[in-house]
């Protein structure tokens, strides 16, 4: 905790939340960050990089499991059972890159959506 009482400390809240006045920026930055998860999952998709799991059929993955997929990556506490009908193979080296991706867009979309649900609280508030 910052000396000044602030949970996330004053440069992180001050510039992306307003110190809690803002919580819509950092709602916007989630919505990039699933922007960017669905441009990933397509992008691994064109790449014959996205499968069904075994349990699941096997086969490549359609449009709508990859958007699924995405949302699973960049929005936390969202379960759509994305990843359960289809994941990124790892099996060459852009698969793990693309995995790779995906690993820190959803540290980003923890980041994000934890500092809206601080700004929408009231949790962060200068005084």
């Amino acid at each position: 905790m910052a000396a000044d009482g602030d949970v996330l400390g004053a440069p992180t809240s001050g510039l992306l939340i307003g110190y809690g006045h803002r919580p819509w920026r950092a709602l916007v930055c989630l919505l990039v960050v699933l922007g960017l998860a669905v441009v990933l999952t397509f992008s691994a998709g064109q790449h014959g990089l996205t499968t069904r799991p075994a349990g699941a059929g096997g086969g490549p993955c359609s449009v709508v499991e990859q958007i699924r997929l995405a949302a699973d990556i960049a929005v936390p506490l969202v379960g759509t059972g994305g990843r359960q009908r289809c994941e990124i193979t790892t099996a060459s080296a852009p698969g793990q890159w693309h995995l790779a991706v995906a690993h820190l867009l959803q540290v980003l979309g923890w980041a994000f959506a934890t500092l809206f649900v601080a700004g929408y609280t009231g949790i962060v508030r200068k005084a």
